[in-house]
C-alpha cells in the first residue's frame, strides 16, 4: 500500500488511509514508491489536488492474493472484510 504525494509531501488523511488499508488487508504500508522512475500517476495527481489517495500494488499480475490476509475467505468475502475492517478503523 503506497501513500500518494506530490511536491508538498503526504496529506495527513492519506497517511491515515494508507495505514488503515495496510492494517485491514495485511499488506505493508510504504510512504513512497521508489522502485523505479515514474513520471506520475493518478494517485499523485490526486495528491497535487489535495485529495487523499493510495495505490495498492499486488505482487504480480497472475496470482490471487486475497487468501494471504484472510485464509478462509472467498474473493468477495475478502473485499467485504477489508471494507469492514477499514470502516471499523475509521470509527
Amino acid at each position: 500500500v503506497y501513500a500518494s504525494s506530490c511536491h508538498n509531501g503526504i496529506l495527513p488523511e492519506t497517511l491515515e488511509i494508507t495505514n488503515a488499508y495496510a492494517k485491514a488487508s495485511g499488506y505493508p504500508a510504504f510512504l513512497d514508491f521508489d522502485f523505479y522512475k515514474i513520471t506520475g500517476d493518478l494517485v499523485n495527481w490526486l495528491a497535487r489536488e489535495e485529495i487523499p489517495a493510495i495505490s495498492v500494488l499486488l505482487t504480480n499480475h497472475k496470482d490471487v492474493e486475497w487468501l494471504a490476509a484472510c485464509s478462509e475467505c472467498t474473493s468477495n468475502e475478502f473485499r467485504i472484510w477489508v471494507v469492514l475492517s477499514f470502516l471499523s478503523f475509521l470509527g
